[in-house]
């Protein structure tokens, strides 16, 4: 099966993982064709959510290891996400993921303080005593901790009702209410789940926004034709430049 072209490509890898390793394998290895067809110079951003996944099967980890030092010169940035610093201190290519990944995004952890796991901090990610307070301290699902050679920082996003009510809807209830709207109102669900969500005013404006953009969708169409046309009738090559492509293995 040919998948379709897309700035967004998402492939759901936990249930993969669990099957059988004829399947699995030859699974992973039609992904990692696919993404790096797609490596064509534009910028490209490779998330590699629930990462221990990916690290705890020989076959994927390798191709990771591969990835963090050679999709660079692609000008494709590799994002990993896992729940426990242990699951890169424990893989095979810990050392690969270490160099090649100097920008950490740590989540507060009221155990960092602990033996072990100021261990961790301390002899993998470097980080002081200082450092490591603040991460044991840090408010959960508000603060995070940037750490790279530039410097360091504990941040918040300070998002506001509108913003959470799409980027913390991560519940089984919300998820289904999602797809109920979307399935139901495929263009308009945004307004309507910001209606359910008692934010009358972000849906008034977001009725606002997606007509207007309905309308600059319409006109782009009708250069894109006109365009089309004219090169058609002259033999010119189009100069329409693609944009930026994304990933998502989780």
């Amino acid at each position: 099966t040919r998948l379709p072209d897309s700035p967004f490509a998402v492939f759901e890898i936990e249930d993969l993982m669990n099957m059988g390793p004829k399947i699995v394998n030859a699974t992973l290895l039609y992904l990692f064709h696919y993404v790096e067809t797609k490596l064509d110079g534009r910028p490209t951003l490779l998330v590699v959510d629930e990462a221990w996944l990916a690290l705890s099967n020989p076959l994927f980890s390798d191709k990771l290891r591969e990835w963090l030092k050679v999709l660079r010169k692609n000008n494709c940035a590799v994002v990993m996400a896992t729940q426990s610093l242990s699951d890169v201190v424990n893989s095979p290519i810990r050392d690969a993921v270490f160099e090649s990944c100097p920008t950490r995004l740590l989540l507060p952890n009221p155990e960092a303080l602990s033996a072990m796991m100021k261990t961790l901090y301390q002899d993998y990610l470097r980080l002081d005593d200082a450092q490591i307070a603040l991460i044991a301290s840090g408010q959960k699902k508000r603060q995070y901790y940037y750490a790279s050679p530039k410097g360091t920082r504990l941040f918040e996003l300070n998002l506001g009702p509108a913003a959470l009510s799409f980027l913390g809807a991560s519940s089984k209830p919300d998820l289904a209410a999602v797809r109920r709207l979307a399935a139901a109102d495929p263009e308009g669900w945004p307004e309507r789940w910001l209606r359910e969500q008692g934010l009358e005013d972000d849906a008034a404006r977001w009725r606002t926004a997606a007509g207007k953009e309905k309308e600059e969708d319409d006109d782009e169409a009708k250069t894109m034709e006109y365009r089309t046309l004219e090169h058609a009738m002259v033999g010119t090559e189009s100069d329409f430049l693609d944009g930026p492509t994304v990933t998502y293995l989780g």
